[in-house]
C-alpha cells in the first residue's frame, strides 16, 4: 500500500477515532466530520468516549483549569525572584543596620518556604488533574 493510498482510506464507522481537517482527534465510534470544532471555536464540554482517559486534549474545561494554573505559576516565578531581588537590596543597604539585615534575612527564608509550599501545592495538582498539569 502506497502512501497516497494510505491518506486516501475512508474511515469506517468502527474505527475508535476520527481525525478532523484542523488537527483533532476525536474519541467516538460514531464521530463524523460534522462533530469537528470549528477553527477558532473552542469546546468546553467534555467527551472521552470509550475507554479514553479523560485529560486536557479531550476535555475543555480541564484545559482551561491547565492553562490557569501554568499562568498562574508563571506569575508566582516572577514574584519569587521579585522578592528574592528585594530582599539582597535591602541586605545590601543595610550595612551597620541590623534591623534591617534581619527583615532581609527573613525575607529570603519565608520566600523559599513559600516556593517550597508552592512545588508541593503543584505536584498535588499534577497529581489530582486528569492528564497532568505539565504540558506534554
Amino acid at each position: 500500500m502506497t502512501f497516497l493510498s494510505m491518506l486516501f482510506v475512508p474511515l469506517s464507522k468502527a474505527s475508535a477515532a476520527f481525525e478532523c481537517p484542523d488537527g483533532p482527534v476525536l474519541q467516538s465510534a460514531t464521530a463524523t466530520a460534522e462533530d469537528c470544532p470549528e477553527k477558532g471555536k473552542f469546546k468546553i464540554d467534555c467527551e472521552p468516549g470509550e475507554n479514553v482517559d479523560l485529560d486536557r486534549k479531550n476535555c475543555g474545561i480541564i484545559n482551561l483549569i491547565v492553562i490557569g494554573i501554568n499562568f498562574l505559576s508563571a506569575l508566582a516565578g516572577i514574584i519569587f525572584v521579585a522578592s528574592i531581588m528585594i530582599a539582597g537590596f535591602q541586605y545590601m543597604t543595610g550595612r551597620d543596620n541590623a534591623g534591617q539585615i534581619q527583615k532581609a534575612k527573613s525575607r529570603i527564608v519565608m520566600t523559599l518556604v513559600a516556593l517550597v509550599i508552592y512545588i508541593f501545592m503543584y505536584a498535588l495538582l499534577n497529581f489530582l488533574i486528569p492528564g497532568g498539569v505539565i504540558p506534554q
